[in-house]
């Protein structure tokens, strides 16, 4: 009843879902770095701020 189509062009679902996965778990590194960054960038900011008060 059902033909396997050879040679056909196009993804299956299974290479599909492993680039999701891949594209999903870059995306969450991403977004750890850049909040790791942003806090980095408080703490300096608050760092400076609280030596100007100081002098």
């Amino acid at each position: 009843m059902f033909k396997r189509m050879r040679n056909s062009k196009g993804f299956t679902l299974l290479e599909l879902i492993v680039v999701i996965a891949i594209i999903t778990i870059l995306a969450v590194l991403v977004m750890s770095s850049r909040k790791e960054a942003e806090n980095k960038a408080k703490k300096t900011e608050i760092t400076e701020k609280s030596q100007s008060v100081d002098h």
